[in-house]
């Protein structure tokens, strides 16, 4: 089943229709043709539709879907073009945290500065907008920057009160205690990675069975940091799954 990320009724009168995207999917002009005959049916009006690009590689996907004897057309915006400055200056800490996706410049010093604000604030306010900042970072690919930022902040102490943010946590330590050794770092990361996609995973679609868990226990850090995207933009655990599995084992010596 499909499920439409944002269906709003403006102020003006229109039927606005959001989707957030992570990754190019050819297949986008589709599924806004499949969503748009759904709402008109529901709802028998016409939705004016938008695609809003959040991912980490240049946006690809086209603006419209043409087929023969069909012309069909809606707007696709790469949040990297919007101005950031008509929320940096919000009093609303998502605000800020969403303006790390704006713009074609480094995202790492928005990330800390918003880190260092997320520092100064009272429980149970602080986790929950940590948590936030660290899933959006991801789209950013700031992990490891912010884990080293907030290993040294006393004032995240109660990191650990926050499920998610523990596992974060500790398999952010555990791969800052394999550096320097080739063999403990991939054990580090390809730990760091299990344990970050499996949150992921569950906090989207609860608990995982055992073959999920097996897939990914399989399959290499490259491979889980690569589906990341994958991950947040699936409609069922079976597509955010759907990346090959390893080869045979290669024979050592």
């Amino acid at each position: 089943m499909r499920r439409i990320d944002l269906l709003a009724d403006l102020e003006n009168g229109t039927l606005f229709h959001l989707e957030l995207q992570t990754r190019n999917d050819p297949q986008i002009g589709r599924r806004l043709l499949h969503y748009r005959l759904l709402i008109e049916e529901a709802l028998d009006r016409v939705p004016e539709q938008m695609v809003l690009y959040i991912g980490w590689e240049r946006l690809r996907m086209e603006s419209a879907l043409l087929r023969p004897n069909l012309q069909f057309h809606y707007r696709m915006v790469d949040i990297r073009d919007l101005d950031a400055e008509m929320i940096r200056g919000s009093r609303r800490i998502e605000d800020r945290i969403l303006s790390i996706l704006f713009g074609y410049g480094s995202a790492k010093p928005v990330a800390l500065e918003v880190l260092h604000e997320i520092s100064r604030m009272e429980q149970p306010e602080r986790g929950a907008a940590l948590a936030k900042l660290l899933v959006t970072s991801g789209l950013r690919r700031l992990h490891t920057d912010l884990h080293d930022e907030v290993s040294r902040m006393p004032l995240l102490s109660d990191v650990l009160e926050n499920p998610f943010l523990q596992d974060w946590f500790k398999a952010g330590e555990a791969t800052g205690e394999a550096r320097g050794e080739a063999r403990g770092e991939a054990k580090g990361r390809a730990e760091e990675a299990y344990r970050f996609m499996s949150h992921l995973l569950e906090r989207r679609f609860g608990p995982l069975p055992d073959w999920a868990k097996d897939k990914l226990r399989a399959a290499s850090p490259e491979t889980l940091e690569s589906a990341f995207d994958r991950a947040l933009d699936a409609e069922t655990l079976e597509r955010a799954l759907d990346f090959p599995n390893p080869g045979p084992p290669q024979a050592t010596t």
